[in-house]
């Protein structure tokens, strides 16, 4: 037999078996992405917001609720499920709407949803869900931003790198688009919140309208 034709034979059983190993591959994919794959729903969250001292309701406080999926071996985080954002009325109550269900693929993370609250009068807050807090209205307290300005200023710089953290750097570098309301409130305090040397703390990426990588 010709040595070109064993040569070729042997060539066409290699790319047979590449082409089975790609299909196996893919499969195994699709199967693990199936089976991590749940739907996913959050029934409707309401509350209030009321004055840690004074008990006293905190109307025109801006709240958003943001839900992020996670993959499944690390709890790295992937993306948001969902994100809303609502404002207190006068009796400092909120209510973000259900969603789902829907079928995702992924993991939800455990302290979901992650609800942010922020009045300019008040100390940002930040507060993860537990299992235990899941059903029932939220009750959350702000306390009023007391002490000098320099502190309340080092506060919110902290709070904004939470913030572009969490919307503005990958995975997340466009999700700023969908809570407008509550970046607009940050921008608003942001000549309060000045330090000693009178400069905004406010992260830049909080003071713009528009992140130049994401579409408009």
């Amino acid at each position: 037999m010709d040595a070109g034709v064993v040569l070729t034979a042997a060539g066409r059983r290699m790319s047979r078996n590449r082409i089975l190993i790609a299909v196996v591959v893919v499969l195994a994919v699709s199967a693990s992405t199936i089976v991590m794959s749940k739907m996913r729903s959050s029934p409707a969250i309401q509350g209030r917001i009321l004055d840690a001292a004074s008990g006293a309701p905190v109307p025109g406080a801006v709240v958003m609720a943001s839900w992020v999926m996670v993959t499944p071996i690390n709890a790295m985080p992937q993306r948001y499920v969902e994100l809303q954002e609502t404002r207190t009325d006068s009796a400092g109550s909120f209510r973000f709407n259900s969603w789902g269900p829907r079928w995702e693929s992924g993991s939800l993370a455990a302290d979901q949803p992650t609800i942010r609250a922020f009045h300019a009068d008040y100390l940002p807050l930040t507060e993860y869900t537990t299992t235990a807090a899941r059903s029932g209205d939220r009750l959350l307290s702000l306390r009023r931003a007391g002490g000098s300005t320099g502190e309340y200023a080092q506060i919110m710089k902290l709070f904004g790198a939470e913030i572009v953290a969490a919307f503005y750097v990958p995975p997340f570098q466009c999700e700023w688009r969908h809570v407008p309301m509550f970046l607009e409130a940050l921008r608003q305090a942001a000549p309060t919140a000045k330090g000693e040397a009178g400069t905004s703390f406010l992260p830049v990426e909080l003071t713009q309208e528009m992140n130049p990588g994401c579409p408009a």
